[in-house]
């Protein structure tokens, strides 16, 4: 059997449709009929079932002759009358397409129904047509969960047309910027920039649209109030369904908490050295000192004694000036691990 298909010109095309049209008009309609994908009834005003299609066929798993005379609700609900909400008895009143959702199994459809209406407007009957929406249902379902943790998520998630205008702004982006999403909607995402970075997303724009990906880049950006503010930065390019580049994603993670903490503990390690380096270089001396004298016999043992116990008096405070600076550490409340607050705190009670 050949089964290829011919192009033909729209003359000849018409001619062969005719042709098939004259041998047998009910033939062709079945043809027409079948041929649909989605199953399909014909009902009569009351709800009467007519005719099907094969795609109702396989989806009901019944052939026509068995079930020819029932009802559509016997058939499609198993119940014995009109379910609430049925398209096909507001339809009938309407006289108009009515929809709704319809889950069968597993799967979920879009049940429609158009009316049919005699010469004088009098509805007649209905078709009844069933549309398989269960991946469209899927899809929507995961965007929409996926929308809703890109929205609720601390971090700030931009996106930006080819042209780097921002077209999208999640609630992490107006807590870290203080901009909202209708203030800064159609603005260019280098509003966001200091103008002396203001090259920078331009050439990542550039290797965007080459399918580069960057991560990690720290930038310091600008908030709605004019403020400095530190942003960890990663950019991916945004394809639609054909590969067809239109535009970025941003996503921003602040980074000032933590680079502040840094600096206060680089200055708190610097201010120990500096409050410590001297008075044990001291207490060194000293101590070398008392224990050169000892081992000569220039010193008693009571004189020993005494002069070790100021020096231990001066590791006293030594230790008495560290605990101070760390509660001012801890008081600062700069992004230092609570453990290590407690660490700080409990050791001073010792």
């Amino acid at each position: 059997m050949n089964t290829k298909t011919e192009f033909r010109t729209d003359e000849a095309g018409l001619k062969l449709w005719a042709e098939e049209e004259e041998k047998n008009p009910e033939l062709m309609w079945e043809k027409i009929y079948d041929a649909i994908a989605d199953p399909i009834f014909i009902l009569d005003s009351t709800g009467l079932l007519l005719s099907m299609n094969k795609a109702s066929e396989e989806l009901l798993e019944v052939k026509f002759p068995d079930i020819k005379g029932s009802r559509c609700y016997e058939i499609v609900h198993k119940t014995a009358t009109f379910i609430d909400g049925c398209p096909f008895r507001k339809s009938m009143k309407s006289g108009e397409r009515e929809s709704y959702k319809l889950q069968i199994g597993t799967r979920w459809y879009r049940v429609s129904v158009d009316p049919i209406k005699n010469s004088g407007g009098d509805v007649i009957g209905a078709v009844h047509i069933i549309t398989d929406i269960d991946e469209l249902i899927k899809t929507h379902a995961k965007r929409a969960q996926l929308g809703a943790v890109i929205e609720n998520t601390g971090e700030a998630v931009i996106g930006t047309d080819p042209d780097g205008i921002i077209e999208s702004w999640n609630n992490g982006a107006e807590e870290i910027f203080g901009f909202t999403e209708d203030e800064i909607t159609g603005k260019p995402f280098l509003k966001l920039i200091k103008e002396d970075h203001t090259d920078e997303p331009e050439e990542i724009m550039r290797d965007l649209k080459k399918n580069y990906r960057t991560s990690g880049r720290e930038w310091k950006m600008i908030r709605k109030d004019g403020s400095e503010i530190e942003i960890e930065l990663s950019f991916s390019p945004i394809y639609d369904e054909r590969g067809v580049f239109y535009g970025a994603s941003y996503i921003g993670h602040n980074i000032g908490p933590q680079r502040l903490a840094e600096r206060e503990l680089l200055a708190y390690m610097t201010e120990s050295f500096i409050r410590m380096k001297k008075p044990v270089e001291i207490i060194n001396s000293n101590l070398s000192e008392i224990s050169e004298l000892y081992e000569k016999d220039e010193i008693s043992a009571d004189d020993t004694n005494e002069m070790i116990k100021i020096q231990i008096k001066n590791a006293e405070q030594i230790l008495a000036n560290l605990y101070d600076l760390n509660r001012k550490m801890v008081e600062k409340k700069i992004g230092i691990p609570d453990e290590y607050c407690t660490f700080f705190l409990e050791n001073e009670n010792k």
